[in-house]
């Protein structure tokens, strides 16, 4: 058997954690025994030979730690196969690894939607297992050995050209047969097949079964004794539903004539009454079982999604059907990209698709009136009503209701040339009257007005750059300041509130709006308001931290000389006192033991210190001088001296910032960075030895490697040439560089050492030791030059 290779795609995190199976199933092709005598039948069968199955589950487990392996299995059958877990799109695939796709890989795609489904995604595949049958004897002493064939015909009852798939890399048939089991009234298949039928083809379409018997006589005759049928598509549109189907088997002659369809499709199909078809048929004992199962983008079995999308030819009917709109599954409403979806993982990727649709083809000028009286009316409702589920679900979809409402009023004002324009804003700040109460409302023992509130939270900041194309950016960060000032001060509430109010500062701290200097200092007031009720009890400090950070960054980088000062007036009043406290607080607590969290214990304190250095470093001496007239009394001076000089004692503590903040560690020296400053006296002290350098080597290779291995370029490019200075003397005495191996030991030594250290290592060995052959053939002057370059390219690939 030549050797086939296909390739698996669309299978998400959630497939690798079940229990998978590869299931190989081979068909012989050949009289009906494989014992029979040459003579005895000419025909042709396809006849099970052998299925083998494999477990992989413990194999994918395995690969998605380590990447890309490759195994070999073998099956109980005696085949051998080979499997590969490649992680990525299909494009990325294609990229990585083009070598596969040389030896004409098949791409097999997953039996339903990927976890992701990309926009522009068009499937259409319809999947039948021929799953059983039960057929009488028909008057013969022994059971039948029962061929089907299917086909798919069309509305005129043609049959479909290349409409069935046996699998991945086979070349689509027109008509397919079973293979045959022996002397069997009860078989069972089990055999999937793909019908990738045209969208346009579908209704009217059916799919007809013929069932044979064959005969293992020498002429080998198939006579025909039955036949089912299934339509594809409903009259309104659905198609055959997914699941098993009970057909009727009809019975029939072999000279029975299929030639117009239209004369069996009045006839009764399946087993119970499905929507028509149901002329009386003669009972009969044989059925024949199928299963089905739609994938498609553009088709539907679904009857309320038809019905929402044809409302117009029910206008009397259109509450009745988006009352059932909202039960529909995920899946199915993708196919309309409803807002509220877009924010589920799994159909992130059609937000673009909405977008373009909202820009280029919605066409709704009037609009916003209405969407901006619903969405207050079911902010208004949210105080008193009892349930709030699909009031929440209007609040998640907030950014793409105001994205409708801005470009709705945006095709108005073309439209009108600007009229209405006081109406709007008015509507607006009724809009944001009714949202300001409903956050002002404390939980009175109930979560459930504070699970809303939590919900308009968090899609809350979207919106601002939405507000932004049509309102100026002081009345949106206006509108802004008074929704964030409703919320209430109290910490008591559930905590989950707390949390969702912070992540929405943090959101609008990292908007569009903030980094405006003009909407910045409307905002930030009310920021820092809510940040120092959070560091005063001592709570979120990391998304404090982070939010602190952005701020500082923000002011530095856009403010103009006078708006900074201001801003760092408002800083100075409103945080250093409780960040000094802060500090404090979290640095005499007992550090964790666990690596992890000490490490992130060190990183909120050094985001804090980070913080309020970058707060006395803005400060100028008009800050400082009215920093110190502030304090009414000797006692309130005092104890913040004693707080400032507490702080900067714990600044000089070793353990206060991670290693790797090397800048950090030197902003809080007084002396600054004296690195290179070092290590030129250290070159220069070397260079004063003379000839008594023989005496230092190899005493002192250690420690000028330790200096050399700070990640510090022009330190270590003072520092290099001074291992090529050894190396000269240590030729001059014995004749070779043996002592400067000790570079290897040292580097072996250190294994246990940050793996960043590691690494510096590892370069500095390569820049030394790569130019000991330029040393041994020309003069080490010229080869410690080289080094130079040698260190830059070693620094570039590390």
């Amino acid at each position: 058997m030549e050797r086939q290779c296909t390739l698996f795609i669309d299978l998400g995190s959630s497939d690798l954690r079940k229990d998978i199976y590869i299931i190989v199933h081979i068909i012989r092709l050949g009289r009906m025994a494989a014992g029979e005598k040459k003579n005895t039948c000419n025909a042709q069968y396809r006849r099970p030979f052998g299925c083998a199955v494999l477990s992989i589950a413990d194999l994918l487990q395995t690969e998605r730690d380590t990447r890309d392996s490759k195994e070999d299995h073998m099956l109980k059958v005696y085949m051998y196969i080979a499997l590969q877990l490649l992680h990525g799109d299909i494009d990325q695939i294609w990229r990585e690894y083009p070598v596969l796709f040389t030896r004409g890989v098949a791409i097999t795609r997953k039996l339903g939607f990927s976890d992701i489904i990309m926009p522009g995604d068009i499937r259409n595949d319809l999947y039948v297992t021929l799953e059983r049958g039960e057929f009488e004897k028909g008057g013969k002493s022994v059971a039948r050995n029962v061929d089907v064939t299917m086909y798919v015909l069309d509305s005129e009852g043609q049959i479909l050209k290349d409409c069935i798939s046996l699998g991945s890399g086979e070349i689509p048939v027109s008509e397919h047969h079973s293979f045959v089991l022996y002397h069997n009234n009860s078989p069972r298949w089990a055999e999937p097949l793909k019908l990738p039928i045209p969208v346009d083809k579908f209704r009217g379409a059916h799919i007809r079964l013929e069932f044979r018997h064959c005969s293992t006589k020498e002429k080998g005759e198939k006579k025909l004794f039955g036949f089912s049928f299934v339509p594809l598509m409903q009259e309104d549109g659905r198609t055959l539903p997914d699941g098993i189907h009970e057909l009727l088997v009809h019975k029939c002659e072999e000279n029975t004539s299929f030639q117009d369809p239209a004369r069996y499709l009045k006839l009764q199909y399946c087993k119970g009454n499905l929507h028509g078809n149901s002329q009386p048929v003669k009972a009969s004992k044989e059925t024949f079982w199928i299963s089905s199962f739609l994938c498609s983008t553009k088709l539907t079995q679904n009857g309320d999604l038809l019905d929402f999308l044809k409302w117009r030819a029910h206008p009397e009917r259109i509450c009745d059907i988006l009352s059932k709109f909202k039960d529909i599954d995920g899946a199915e409403i993708v196919k309309v990209h409803i807002i509220n979806l877009l924010q589920d993982i799994k159909f992130q990727h059609f937000k673009p698709v909405m977008d373009t649709y909202i820009e280029s083809h919605f066409a709704g000028a009037l609009a916003y009136r209405d969407l901006i009286k619903v969405l207050k009316r079911y902010i208004d409702r949210s105080i008193e009503a009892e349930r709030q589920e699909h009031i929440q679900d209007v609040l998640r979809a907030q950014e793409y209701i105001f994205k409708y409402i801005i470009h709705s009023r945006s095709l108005y004002t073309l439209a009108t040339g600007g009229q209405n324009e006081e109406e709007f804003r008015s509507s607006i700040y009724e809009l944001f009257q009714s949202v300001r109460y409903f956050l002002s409302i404390e939980s009175q023992g109930s979560s459930i007005i504070t699970q809303t509130q939590a919900v308009f939270l968090s899609s809350f900041p979207a919106v601002y750059s939405e507000l932004l194309k049509l309102i100026d950016v002081r009345e949106v960060a206006n509108l802004v300041r008074d929704t964030l000032r409703s919320m209430p001060d109290v910490l008591h509430v559930e905590y989950s509130l707390e949390a969702v109010k912070l992540q929405c500062i943090a959101k609008t701290v990292e908007s569009q709006l903030f980094t405006n200097p003009d909407s910045r200092c409307i905002l930030l007031p009310v920021v820092l308001h809510h940040l120092h009720m959070h560091l005063q009890e001592q709570k979120d400090l990391i998304m404090c931290a982070r939010i602190l950070s952005t701020t500082f960054c923000l002011i530095k980088k856009d403010s103009s000389e006078i708006t900074a000062s201001e801003e760092v007036d408002t800083l100075v009043d409103s945080l250093l006192g409780v960040l000094l406290r802060t500090i404090l607080e979290i640095s005499n607590r007992s550090q964790p033991s666990g690596p992890t969290i000490r490490l992130q214990f060190q990183d909120v304190t050094g985001e804090f210190v980070a913080c309020l250095l970058a707060l006395l470093r803005q400060m100028t001496d008009k800050h400082y001088q009215q920093l110190l007239e502030s304090f009414t009394s000797k006692d309130d001076l005092r104890d913040f001296l004693l707080q400032i000089f507490t702080v900067f004692k714990i600044l000089i503590r070793p353990e206060m910032f991670p290693k790797d903040w090397t800048i950090m560690r030197l902003v809080t020296n007084k002396y600054g960075d004296m690195r290179v400053m070092m290590g030129c006296e250290i070159f220069s002290m070397w260079q004063n030895l003379g000839e008594h350098k023989l005496q230092f080597i190899p005493g002192l290779i250690g420690p000028f490697l330790e200096v050399t291995l700070v990640p510090q370029a022009d330190l270590r490019n003072v520092m290099i040439p001074i291992f090529h200075d050894m190396m000269d003397w240590e030729q001059r005495r014995t004749g070779n560089f043996k002592q400067m191996c000790k570079i290897d030991v040292m580097t072996a030594q250190n294994t246990d050492v940050d793996p960043r250290i590691g690494v510096d290592y590892k370069i500095v060995k390569y820049v030394i030791l790569s130019t000991c052959d330029l040393g041994a053939q020309t003069d080490l002057k010229a080869a410690a030059q080289s080094s130079v370059p040698h260190f830059q390219r070693a620094s570039h690939r590390a």
